[in-house]
């Protein structure tokens, strides 16, 4: 994901990403925010080339966008301290636990 630093420029990791993979590819790369929940017009309308960040892939999407291969798995996950009281989540349909730590 890309912010704005304190002299305006976007900056981040996907913004690095971006930028090294233009400099292989040996074109110019312009940074151009949008509005996000209009993301697949934006690129569909051909205002924005591609669409850099952390966009899930889903089958839905493929259907109107050609995706490449991800370049980073990304998970959420809670850490607590081990002097925590707190229990242990429930797990959903949705949640997946490390092995050792289902009950």
């Amino acid at each position: 994901m890309g912010f704005r630093d304190a002299s305006n420029q976007i900056v981040g990791f996907g913004i690095d990403m971006a930028k090294e993979a233009s400099k292989r590819l040996g074109i110019e790369v312009e940074f151009k925010p949008i509005d996000w929940s209009a993301k697949e017009a934006e690129l569909n309308g051909r205002r924005v080339d591609v669409l850099w960040n952390g966009l899930t892939i889903t089958e839905e999407r493929k259907k109107n966008i050609s995706f490449t291969a991800p370049y980073m798995a990304n998970h959420q996950i809670i850490i607590v301290g081990t002097a925590t009281a707190a229990a242990p989540p429930t797990p959903s349909p949705r949640t997946r636990l490390p092995p050792r730590s289902r009950k």
